[in-house]
């Protein structure tokens, strides 16, 4: 398993995000009791698929805390190490980020 961190431009809670998703129908995603979100997507190239759980820590006031995400990519069915280029890794990075919108700064919106 490979993982990632993010550190959020701005206000971010991971909770909110997945709040959004318990009420987004077609999500219909069920709240898990440990605090992290787990999300399977197909990869931007087509034939991957990727698994991962996101957690941040909780902060009382103060800058957004890390998140950090840990993630398996499929190939027919088979989990598949990182490439010597790091290129997969750097796309299922971004694909997180873009799905969590840490891809951009938040700073403007608090």
């Amino acid at each position: 398993m490979a993982a990632v961190s993010f550190t959020p431009a701005g206000p971010f809670s991971l909770t909110a995000a997945a709040r959004f998703l318990e009420i987004c129908t077609p999500a219909a995603y069920e709240h898990s009791p440990d605090g992290v979100l787990r999300l399977a997507f197909p990869g931007d190239d087509g034939e991957s698929v990727i698994g991962c759980a996101v957690r941040q820590e909780e902060t009382a006031g103060g800058p957004a805390a890390t998140v950090h995400a840990e993630y398996t990519r499929y190939v027919d069915g088979r989990a598949v190490r990182s490439t010597a280029d790091g290129a997969a890794d750097e796309a299922v990075r971004a694909h997180i980020a873009r799905i969590l919108s840490l891809d951009i700064d938040g700073t403007g919106f608090a």
